[in-house]
């Protein structure tokens, strides 16, 4: 997937990214190309997983939680804008 102009790679946002099932699967989707865009409440977690995934899939990273309306506008709009679209949601 190298090389793809931004938009034609598949794209995922994943709460929790920061541990547990939420990790492993950032780890799995970045391993298969996909832009990671990762959300927890822990800035800490999801530092150490954004260290983990390899940067040229295009990776993003916010803080906050699930239940703050706010707090998920912005991650969903933010990573729209940077990855062109959403493919999948992981909760």
């Amino acid at each position: 997937m190298t090389g793809k102009a931004r938009g034609s790679r598949k794209s995922v946002l994943i709460t929790g990214g920061g541990s547990g099932i939420g990790e492993a699967a950032a780890l799995r989707f970045n391993s298969e190309g996909y832009s990671v865009c990762l959300f927890d409440m822990n800035k800490a977690a999801i530092d150490r997983v954004k260290s983990k995934l390899n940067p040229k899939s295009g990776i993003l990273s916010f803080t906050g939680s699930v239940t703050n309306a706010n707090d998920v506008t912005n991650a969903v709009s933010a990573a729209t804008e940077a990855f062109g679209t959403l493919d999948c949601l992981l909760t």
